[in-house]
């Protein structure tokens, strides 16, 4: 982003992958009222994760919004990427407080 900012190219790399991201959100976002201060899980395996609205207590991340987090994987196909985002997911324990869709990029399937 600096590089753009500045005119440069940024020099992009790219990989000949699949890409799916999950969103995580407070429970009642984005109509109601949601809790904060929910203690953010920690997920394991291939996977990456891109932070939106947290903030910091007690030296752990908390959320501070509604959208709190997106956690993402690639793969050679759409299926095995999205695989191994829900498969982190389901080993880890993620709060009540928070909600995710269960179908991301299961949808695409019939069209690639």
């Amino acid at each position: 982003m600096i590089d753009v900012q500045k005119g440069k190219n940024p020099q992009l790399n790219w990989r000949d992958e699949y890409c799916v991201g999950v969103v995580l959100a407070a429970s009642g976002y984005p109509t109601e009222t949601y809790k904060k201060d929910i203690l953010l899980p920690q997920f394991k395996g291939n996977i990456f994760t891109v932070y939106a609205g947290v903030d910091a207590l007690n030296e752990k991340m908390v959320s501070a919004g509604g959208r709190i987090m997106l956690v993402g994987s690639t793969g050679k196909t759409m299926m095995e990427a999205s695989e191994k985002v829900y498969q982190s997911m389901e080993q880890t324990e993620v709060s009540e407080d928070i909600f995710y869709r269960r179908d991301i990029g299961g949808l695409l399937y019939p069209v690639l």
